[in-house]
């Protein structure tokens, strides 16, 4: 079932940038608003059919009914000149007239409550300011405090009226609901997948234009996983490649391509849902609820032909278990997967992969393998050349030439646990992100010294320690860690040669900078050496983590530090994952 909604649009200037605000014509909300207009038409139509859905399963369909209302409309943009006590201004406002039941009726959508009759030879256009008059006379004579300029309610851009397709489903026959004891302990008596995934899952066509990521010089895996999302044979397809190859960009591309070409996000079929592992067992309390929420979302996925996207694979073998059962949301998924009901699109890395295939290799094998391997070279500067020119663009600002290569130095250097392109293009977007909070101006131009100041707030470290057009002297070194550490001359020694050789970047990026063993009577210095050199380096104490090890003197003390596959939250694999500097 579709509903035509009629929509009113009006573009407001910001500080120099155009923002569109959408809402029902005929209501005050729900609201949506975006610098694009067909991201601001995805999210109100997101928030209808979260409204319309649940009153299309109700009894009667009289609320239903009423947003179906849609008469011939007429508009035109008129200026009428308004008089309220002392005031008087020159308004333009969007006048909107219909005709229903033999009667002509005219209102302005910023004064959603003034509607007024258009009879005989009367201009509409000075019906309407009288009116207008009349109602904000009234509303300041309820209110004397409100002293609102009369200029604020004028259009500051363009408006216009337009519709909006919102599809349901409602059911054709209202089944009698089957008793269910859960909902006398206060569950629901019955679990609606479409709702369900609504609740849990996140449209990734929803996020159609602007919040895709476009995939650059990745032809041969997005041809490949759109030929296998069009077949069908309905197979689960698994991309793997190392942490930020740009596996979810190749997906977002799909996504993209897909969306430009049936159309609106909404319409489409095969629609990409991303679910993460705990938000699907949230709120489930009582036995098997989270498995028949689990068989619904699978149900409706399955008979509208719904891409299930998880990007957390393997937290999928924890999500349900408890003290009392050992299922979990993979047991069900494999089984899903096995009979080809629903399409099953995965990301992992090769690390990732290998625990999967040791963990349950016949699962493993029913995905498709799409590799995604790391970018290097001219490939990954065009990518990083054409994700700047999207910012630029999305952000009004403006990237020094530069910025990339100090983006793309910092990130070789320091960031080794993730891979390029996406370790820079992430980098890239902060940049261009805390570029437009900070500038009130169109345009913004982003530096060398805004790449280093960011890294810097990341990192801890010192903007002259990664430049390496500053200097930083072995002396200036020295004093400064003499300022809170006095004496022990070998191993303040011992620190300014390690600091000099990576900031000369002699060390192995590989490698941590040095491994240091503290020797000495308790009360010497030891501890405070430690905490020196971590302030020094990071400007922060708290960068120090210690352990006691007298209390991992077992042999499995180990699995505390770095954790397990039943507990990956070790002591200290969690803290190097929360602050890798």
């Amino acid at each position: 079932m579709e509903i035509t909604v009629p929509v009113y649009v009006e573009s407001v200037t910001e500080r120099k940038r155009t923002l569109y605000r959408v809402r029902p014509l005929f209501r005050p909300g729900p609201y949506a608003q975006a610098e694009m207009l067909e991201q601001a038409y995805n999210r109100l139509t997101h928030e209808l059919r979260e409204l319309l859905i649940p009153l299309g399963r109700m009894p009667r369909h009289d609320e239903l009914a009423e947003w179906t209302f849609y008469p011939e409309l007429k508009t035109q943009t008129v200026r009428v000149r308004i008089h309220v006590r002392r005031q008087t201004a020159l308004l333009k406002l969007l006048l909107v007239t219909l005709e229903h039941f033999d009667r002509r009726i005219g209102f302005t959508p910023a004064f959603p409550d003034v509607w007024f009759e258009i009879t005989g030879n009367v201009d509409p256009v000075e019906h309407l300011a009288e009116c207008v008059s009349q109602h904000l006379t009234r509303r300041n004579s309820d209110a004397p405090s409100d002293e609102t300029p009369l200029t604020d309610y004028g259009l500051k851009g363009t408006a216009w009226v337009t519709e909006l397709d919102v599809r349901i489903n409602p059911p054709r026959i209202r089944t009698p609901q089957k008793m269910d004891l859960r909902a006398i302990l206060g569950a629901d008596a019955a679990i609606d997948g479409e709702m369900e995934l609504y609740q849990v899952g996140r449209s990734l066509n929803r996020l159609f234009p602007d919040d895709l990521h476009r995939a650059v010089l990745r032809e041969a895996e997005v041809s490949e996983l759109s030929r296998l999302l069009s077949l069908t044979e309905r197979r689960a397809i698994l991309l793997t490649g190392p942490g930020q190859s740009g596996k979810t960009a190749v997906l977002h591309e799909h996504v993209y391509r897909f969306v430009e070409t049936h159309g609106r996000s909404h319409k489409a079929k095969q629609a990409v849902w991303l679910i993460s592992p705990q938000r699907l067992i949230s709120g489930m309390c009582y036995v098997g609820q989270w498995e028949s929420r689990f068989h619904a979302i699978a149900e409706y996925a399955a008979i509208n032909d719904q891409v299930l996207y998880f990007d957390d694979m393997m937290g999928l073998f924890q999500a349900g278990t408890s003290s009392q059962s050992s299922l979990n949301v993979a047991q069900l998924l494999r089984s899903v997967a096995e009979r080809q009901q629903v399409r099953i699109v995965a990301e992992m890395t090769p690390e990732e992969l290998r625990v999967f295939r040791e963990r349950d290799r016949s699962f493993a094998d029913m995905f498709h393998v799409i590799p995604v391997n790391e970018m290097q070279g001219d490939d990954n500067l065009r990518v990083q050349i054409s994700l700047q020119r999207q910012l630029e663009y999305q952000h009004r600002c403006h990237f020094d030439l530069e910025c990339l290569p100090a983006v793309i130095d910092l990130q070789r250097r320091y960031n080794s646990s993730a891979a390029f392109p996406g370790k820079a293009a992430q980098f890239l977007r902060r940049l261009a992100v805390a570029g437009t909070q900070t500038s009130e101006e169109q345009t913004n131009v982003i530096s060398r010294d805004d790449v280093l100041q960011l890294f810097h707030e990341q990192s801890g470290l010192p903007q002259s320690f990664p430049d390496q057009r500053a200097m930083l002297p072995a002396d200036e070194i020295r004093q400064g860690l003499r300022r809170r550490f006095v004496g022990q001359d070998a191993a303040v020694e011992a620190a300014v040669e390690i600091i000099s050789i990576a900031k000369a970047r002699l060390n192995d990026p590989g490698r941590p900078l040095a491994s240091l063993l503290l020797t000495g009577p308790t009360g010497v210095g030891k501890t405070e050496f430690a905490r020196t050199l971590a302030e020094y380096l990071f400007g922060n104490v708290d960068r120090l983590l210690r352990f006691d090890m007298n209390e991992y003197v077992s042999l499995f003390s180990v699995t505390q530090l770095v954790g397990t596959f039943h507990q990956p939250e070790g002591l200290l694999t969690a803290f190097v994952r929360r602050q890798p500097f």
